[in-house]
């Protein structure tokens, strides 16, 4: 996981530091440069967690137990990300760096439930019988 968390930082950090050189060489539209690189700036701060994340899915699905980031991805993603962009674009007016906000918080919970879940140890009964 040390690596993986590595390489996003390494990662983030680049969207970080240049995010309107980033979004220049897909478009041309100041405007559009400007909303991404906001953007690119709040993504590149979850990255590291991102890559916990990932990594932490993995280790699930390598060990059989693909019940559990699927039933936990769903969760998240209906009771945070889909529920919490709705309120934020519907209910408050809130823009595109809430739209993100809500997605970086999805991640967060996904990878909190995931860690929760290794820590207790309740996925190794499978190998102990």
């Amino acid at each position: 996981m040390g690596i993986a968390v590595v390489i996003m930082t390494i990662t983030g950090g680049l969207l970080f530091l240049f995010p309107e050189f980033i979004m220049s060489i897909f478009i041309n539209d100041a405007e559009v440069i400007k909303d991404g690189a906001s953007v690119l700036r709040l993504v590149a701060v979850s990255e590291p967690l991102f890559g916990a994340l990932i990594i932490l899915e993995g280790i699930f699905n390598g060990i059989g137990d693909t019940k559990t980031p699927v039933f936990i991805s769903i969760l998240s993603m209906w009771g945070v990300r889909i529920s919490a962009t709705y309120l934020c674009v519907s209910v408050f007016n809130l823009g595109l760096n809430a739209v993100w906000l809500c997605m970086i918080a999805d991640n967060v919970v996904r990878f909190a439930l995931l860690l929760y879940r290794f820590i207790n140890g309740s996925w190794k009964k499978k190998f102990q019988q």
